[in-house]
């Protein structure tokens, strides 16, 4: 498997590893022997997939940077968007979802007799079929609090990489790019204007 290969369907598996220097000796056998106790070995697939990832770093270099600029153009895109109609966020740096407050529409969403973040998430979903994860006790927020975990990776990855490398890292990704490879996302979002 070659890591420029779109043909492959990806699910999400994490494979980790650490590196320490002679210095940290002691805490690298503390850190082996308590995950000798937790957990055995990831499966042979996810092992050999790793391997081929480390055998060829230039192109899992290539991989990383596509992907990171991918989702810092659909963070940003979510982060503008949502804010430009007053709901709070923070921009994310990483990752793959912003947790954004609605606090904005609180009143319109008591006047219906909504009164939770889940009651809001389910009010979304069941009229504008966009899921949102209700922040709440679930994420150590108060139950009546807007605020969502708000996951903005729904696109089909390879269409978007392969654009991205279409582009070149060398070229910005135009401002069109979210519409155009990451619809599913946009088309989440802009649901707003039509309700």
């Amino acid at each position: 498997m070659n890591v420029k290969d779109t043909d492959v369907k990806v699910i999400d598996v994490k494979v980790g590893y650490h590196i320490y220097p002679p210095q940290l000796s002691a805490l690298c056998n503390a850190v082996k022997s308590a995950a000798s106790h937790t957990y055995s070995c990831a499966p042979a697939p996810m092992q050999y997939a790793a391997f081929k990832m480390l055998s060829d770093l230039e192109s899992c270099d290539s991989y990383i940077k596509h992907c990171s600029r991918i989702l810092k153009s659909v963070s940003t895109y979510c982060y503008n968007e949502l804010t430009s109609v007053g709901v709070k966020a923070v921009q994310p740096k990483a990752g793959y979802y912003i947790f954004p407050d609605f606090e904005v529409v609180h009143n319109k969403l008591r006047q219906r007799g909504l009164e939770t973040g889940q009651d809001m998430c389910d009010i979304i979903f069941e009229e504008a079929s966009v899921a949102l994860m209700s922040g709440g006790p679930a994420f150590l927020r108060p139950e009546d609090e807007l605020t969502t975990r708000l996951c903005f990776v729904p696109f089909d990855g390879g269409k978007a990489l392969n654009a991205s490398r279409e582009i070149g890292l060398e070229t910005l990704l135009p401002s069109s790019f979210v519409q155009e490879y990451c619809t599913p996302v946009y088309d989440g979002i802009q649901v707003r204007n039509k309700s």
